[in-house]
């Protein structure tokens, strides 16, 4: 396995990606343009969906998760970020 060596921004062309980077990529165009709507459309809707990071801890269900993103979008700093050193573990379900 090879890993991703093209920094993802939600900047790239996403067309020409396969599916698991671009909606890798549709994270991090909304995380980066502080667009909840975008965020909302990424992530699955039912409650058995988690995230766990180490500054919020681990949320489960949209609405836990919603509000982390709504804290950050709506705070006084401006965050940035992408992802680079992907590898599709099994191909359209996972990134390591």
């Amino acid at each position: 396995m090879k890993p991703e060596q093209t920094p993802i921004t939600g900047q790239e062309k996403k067309d020409s990606r396969p599916v698991p980077l671009r909606a890798l990529s549709d994270f991090y165009d909304a995380f980066n343009s502080r667009d909840l709507k975008k965020m909302s459309e990424n992530w699955s809707q039912i409650e058995v969906i988690a995230m766990d990071n180490l500054l919020s801890g681990i949320k489960r269900g949209w609405g836990e998760i919603k509000a982390v993103y709504e804290r950050i979008f709506n705070g006084p700093a401006r965050v940035y970020t992408g992802a680079q050193g992907n590898q599709r573990v099994n191909p359209g379900d996972a990134f390591v």
